[in-house]
């Protein structure tokens, strides 16, 4: 399990990679995943990321 330093380090990668990405389309959930689906479409969207704590959030930004 990842801690906190390591998380709020993932979520500065992840800002840093996908700052000018522009990503489409739905969001593909892995086959062994126990979490539910994420109810997610957009043509155009860009995606962010905060930690906290024990937990890293991905935030998908639809774009108009």
């Amino acid at each position: 399990m990842p801690e906190g330093p390591e998380l709020h380090l993932a979520s500065q990668f992840v800002n840093e990679a996908c700052r000018a990405l522009v990503f489409g389309g739905c969001v593909e959930k892995s086959s062994v995943s126990r979490n539910p689906e994420v109810p997610f479409e957009s043509s155009a969207y860009r995606i962010s990321a905060s930690a906290r704590g024990k937990e890293l959030r991905l935030i998908l930004s639809p774009l108009p």
